[in-house]
């Protein structure tokens, strides 16, 4: 997506299989906004970046078999990874 989706928008995410990644696909719907913007400068490499809007995802059940997040249901992926589901 290219902007921020309101809360209470059905979301899908999908991630692409690339080198070493599995894709992984679900579904959800979003529960919170979290403005991006904060400029941030990498200690080890000195390297300024932006944080990304995101979301907080209330993912649908049954949880993918591949879900990565114990005693949750819910992630927060960038705006830019989401789809309108």
């Amino acid at each position: 997506m290219k902007q921020m989706p309101s809360i209470g928008t059905r979301v899908s995410y999908r991630r692409k299989a690339s080198g070493y990644l599995t894709e992984r696909t679900c579904t959800g719907t979003v529960v919170a906004q979290y403005r991006g913007g904060v400029k941030y400068r990498d200690p080890e490499t000195g390297e300024e970046y932006t944080t990304p809007d995101a979301v907080a995802v209330k993912v649908d059940a049954p949880l993918p078999s591949w879900w990565p997040y114990p005693n949750t249901d819910r992630f927060a992926p960038d705006v830019a990874e989401l789809q309108p589901a």
